[in-house]
């Protein structure tokens, strides 16, 4: 492990990933799935936010 960086931290990144996916989304296109992960990367950078 080196610093706060691990598996287990880009293992819960696909987790939520998929599941925003499967709740929010319902269906996914290629030709904007950076669209959806600029979304994701929002929302987990800033979870912890009021």
């Amino acid at each position: 492990m080196i610093g706060d960086v691990h598996a287990n931290s880009i293992e819960g990144v696909w987790s939520l990933f998929k599941r925003s996916l499967m709740g929010s989304f319902h269906k996914v296109s290629a030709k904007h799935l950076d669209r959806y992960l600029s979304e994701l990367e929002w929302r987990f950078n800033n979870r912890d936010n009021e």
